[in-house]
């Protein structure tokens, strides 16, 4: 662990505008309090012979706010960069670095390995869905399919999961579709047809579906991303999700709720 913080601390001070002051006057406030936590972390390793690997975890997770603020640029890379490092450092353990039982260790390692890797791919597609959900005005389907592109680029997915990400991203021909509807230019087409049909209130139409569909695509994005958080947290990921009955079911949920926003039968 000392080895893995001398080379994230290089990264942060080579590759990002890293600070290393504490408090909220630092450029990197997030980052450096992960870095504070790891210095705290060995501290108590001197004194219980070892980090375990939930702290590690917990470390991680504190990492994802830094990388995660994108607000300020610098510190979002610094978070990035302390990721990468805990994750290469897990991906590289030997026996020799662990303490205990070595037959034990020898078993469980690569075990240990294997869930730290779909763990940590798993992290990065929900905080693709959170960042996607929450930072983009023009909808979470347009949000999440940004972010899933940046995940296609990091070079952490397996082929499999990057066939899901794909599809989150280009989604079926029914699922673009919805999503053309629900961007803007649909949603003023379908207002303008309501006008041509029925005057001012077949444009309130018009605008109830132009808004319906938007919501439907933001549903069939959500549900199709979580499905692929999901498969790979559990491990096993051999193919592409299919989402089956999920779209149809969204849809009718919504029929209903816009017929009883308007009256309409």
């Amino acid at each position: 662990m000392r080895a893995a913080r001398d080379r994230i601390m290089h990264a942060l001070q080579t590759r990002t505008g890293f600070d290393e002051l504490p408090g909220p006057g630092s450029n990197t406030p997030n980052s450096s309090r992960s870095m504070e936590i790891m210095e705290h972390m060995l501290k108590q390793a001197d004194e219980t012979g070892g980090v375990p690997f939930r702290k590690l975890d917990q470390l991680r997770r504190n990492a994802g706010s830094a990388a995660g603020n994108v607000q300020n640029r610098t510190d979002m890379k610094a978070g990035n960069e302390i990721i990468d490092g805990l994750d290469e450092t897990v991906d590289l353990l030997t026996d020799a670095d662990a303490v205990g039982d070595i037959a034990a260790v020898q078993k469980m390692l690569p075990e240990a390995r294997e869930i730290w890797g779909r763990m940590s791919r798993s992290q990065g597609v929900e905080d693709a869905i959170t960042a996607g959900t929450e930072q983009y005005t023009s909808g979470a389907a347009s949000g999440i399919k940004r972010q899933f592109a940046k995940l296609l680029k990091s070079g952490k997915y397996t082929d499999a999961e990057k066939q899901a990400i794909k599809r989150v991203i280009d989604g079926s021909e029914v699922e673009q579709l919805v999503n053309s509807m629900g961007s803007r230019v649909g949603q003023i087409a379908q207002v303008g047809g309501g006008l041509g049909f029925g005057g001012i209130g077949g444009a309130i139409m018009g605008s109830a579906t132009g808004g319906m569909s938007r919501e439907l695509a933001d549903e069939m994005a959500m549900k199709n991303a979580e499905m692929v958080r999901a498969l790979i947290a559990k491990g096993g990921f051999k193919g592409i999700p299919e989402a089956g009955k999920i779209p149809r079911q969204v849809i009718e949920a919504l029929m209903r709720r816009i017929g009883a926003s308007t009256g309409a039968n």
